[in-house]
């Protein structure tokens, strides 16, 4: 029984170094960087003699508190180069350990710590992934999607120069954690999977994904995923798979809105004998939901009702396109916080404003054409409260869709939300817009001119709204001074009031203001000319108008016809012709297709022999009137 113990005894430490002459695998760590769970560590020492001279159990302590000891055994045995392996358990957390081996000595109560080890101490440190790449892989024109996996551990032997080698010896793979893997063939390569993981540093993966399976849940959402590093698996990092390219969500955006505008114009389209507006040779349909109709100007607060609409439209089909293609989530987004409260404010501030004006009178219409000018100017002067609400609506504006076009579409879950602060500050812009039309007096509309009378006095009457008496006025920009105006009773130098203004408390401002021009220019007839009505406040309004002027009568008793030359000619210039002296009695007939507005012709069959005397008048539809005796040739 005795040489069964002593025999037991010398086979148990056999048993335990197996592999007592041999040296430690190929996937031996080098100590000069960090270990992996599972791999070999050779640790030397002058004690290690034997088998006999150490105990097969190996403890690993953390040299800092805060995680649990770690057991192995040594796996190998090198007596020869007092080397010994031992494996890095599986599951060891990361960190660095003190490895304690101790010596095997009788009695056991003599055993000890062996402390010339070398190294004494190794560092694990377990594959990790820090960061995705994008985080979202949208696909690329050859139906691909490509991400880069940013962490540590992927690839040992750093100073290692042939690094063919090293990846060969490293083996990469990919597991989806909530799904299924794509290792089914693809492309027509039945040898290769729907993945590549490319290794190109220790710190950097390459995966890309290609032709997969729309059917399988690749493309729906968020997927978990782990990278198997050689046995040793990362902790779970996300990514989303997009089967569409990066730019849909804005594409389809900016479609949608213009399919919404496509839509409103088809709407006013079909209503547009009642909604186009005509201001000089100009018509308006579509611009017409930005005119202030009264001023023939374009209204700032219809218009930044309509831009923040816009945007609103713009970001929400931006964020369903990110949700629903993008992210995978098929959920109905919400309108994000402010928002409602902006378009509230716009819409209170465009009533507020077609009220002010309806109960106080409109703005100066400045020129007769709409432009971009209207949004700061009120009657041609720039408005420092109008200036104010436009500069903050399109910051506001522009900062809202900067903040989309800036937004990663695999994350985005909200719209910018409008600040408290930036909401305030609106309102007060909004207000103090509304405050400056309270406190402006109306300014001057235009919307009819009338003139008549002789080359030497020009009767002149102007329809429109806040004209006053007052004014002065000006034609081509040459102003008609106070000297050439007649009034009422040719009352110099005081227009005369033929309608009051009922939306104006003062009375000296009219409807219909009547005055007649003394001497005026030739260069006043003909036309068209700009005529220009300014108030005392400066604020001014402008219309054309043109008045026809005659340069010479002819009348051929050969062709009996009567030719008028001079300037805006037209059929509905009324001409009479008879004997002079005496009242002509007898009406011209203008020939047909008459298309020159400097040359007009007549028939005149009752006209007399050449040499007679002939007397002329030629008078339009507002009774401008001129006369002349001519000689028939």
């Amino acid at each position: 029984m005795k040489w069964l113990l002593a025999f037991a005894f010398v086979l148990c430490p056999l048993a335990i170094f197996a592999q007592s002459e041999k040296t430690c695998s190929i996937k031996t760590c080098s100590i000069s960087e960090p270990c992996r769970p599972g791999e070999t560590v050779s640790i030397k020492s002058e004690s290690f003699t034997s088998e006999a001279a150490i105990k097969a159990e190996v403890t690993l302590s953390p040299a800092r508190p805060g995680s649990d000891s770690q057991k192995t055994t040594i796996a190998s045995m090198d007596t020869e180069k007092h080397t010994v392996c031992l494996v890095i358990p599986k599951g060891t957390p990361d960190g660095t350990y003190i490895v304690h081996i101790s010596a095997n000595t009788q009695p056991p109560a003599q055993s000890g710590e062996i402390q010339n080890l070398d190294p004494n101490q190794i560092t694990v440190l377990t594959p990790y992934i820090s960061a995705v790449s994008p985080r979202a892989a949208f696909s690329t024109p050859n139906n691909t999607n490509q991400v880069t996996v940013l962490g540590a551990g992927f690839l040992k032997g750093k100073n290692i120069k042939d690094v063919d080698r090293i990846k060969e010896a490293e083996k990469l793979t990919l597991r989806f954690v909530d799904s299924s893997t794509p290792n089914h063939p693809c492309g027509g390569e039945i040898a290769k999977d729907c993945y590549t993981l490319k290794i190109k540093s220790d710190n950097e993966v390459t995966l890309e994904f290609r032709e997969l399976d729309a059917s399988q849940p690749y493309y729906k959402g968020p997927r978990a995923f782990v990278i198997d590093v050689d046995g040793v698996e990362t902790k779970p990092a996300s990514l989303t798979l997009v089967p569409v390219s990066r730019d849909v969500p804005t594409t389809v955006a900016v479609v949608g809105l213009l399919l919404v505008i496509v839509v409103i114009f088809l709407v006013i389209r079909s209503g547009a004998a009642a909604i186009r507006q005509k201001f000089g040779s100009k018509t308006y349909l579509l611009q017409a939901l930005f005119l202030d109709v009264q001023t023939n100007s374009y209204s700032l607060s219809k218009c930044q009702f309509y831009a923040w609409t816009a945007a609103a439209v713009f970001g929400y089909l931006f964020l369903a396109v990110c949700k629903s293609v993008v992210q995978g989530s098929a959920t109905f987004p919400d309108i994000p916080s402010g928002l409602p409260g902006i378009l509230l404010a716009s819409a209170g501030t465009a009533v507020l404003s077609t009220g002010i004006a309806n109960a106080k009178g409109d703005k100066g219409a400045g020129d007769p054409q709409p432009s971009l000018s209207d949004f700061i100017t009120t009657g041609g002067l720039v408005a420092a409260d109008r200036l104010q609400f436009a500069v903050w609506t399109i910051i506001g504006i522009a900062t809202f869709l900067g903040i989309i076009f800036q937004s990663d579409p695999s994350s985005i879950n909200d719209l910018p939300s409008i600040p408290s602060g930036f909401m305030q500050l609106m309102g007060i812009s909004a207000g103090g817009y509304l405050a400056g039309k309270l406190a402006r007096q109306a300014g001057p509309t235009l919307t009819g001119i009338a003139s008549s009378g002789t080359p030497t006095k020009i009767k002149v009457q102007l329809t429109g709204s806040a004209l006053s008496k007052a004014a002065s006025f000006s034609i081509d920009d040459k102003p008609i001074f106070p000297d050439q105006i007649l009034g009422r009773d040719d009352q110099p130098a005081v227009p005369e009031i033929v309608e009051q203004d009922p939306t104006i408390s003062d009375s000296s401002f009219a409807r219909v203001l009547r005055f007649s021009v003394l001497n005026p220019p030739k260069e006043w007839f003909g036309g068209p000319h700009k005529f220009t009505i300014t108030n005392p406040d400066a604020q001014r309004a402008v219309i054309n108008y043109q008045i026809f002027w005659i340069d010479n009568i002819t009348i051929s008793a050969a062709t009996r016809t009567l030719t008028l030359t001079g300037a805006c000619l037209d059929g509905n210039l009324k001409v009479k012709y008879g004997p002079a002296p005496g009242a002509p009695a007898t009406d011209a007939t203008p020939q047909p297709n008459q298309a020159s507005t400097t040359t007009y012709v007549y028939d005149v069959p009752n006209v007399t022999a050449a040499g007679t005397n002939v007397a002329v008048s030629v008078t339009d539809n507002v009774g401008m009137k001129f006369e002349k005796t001519v000689t028939v040739t």
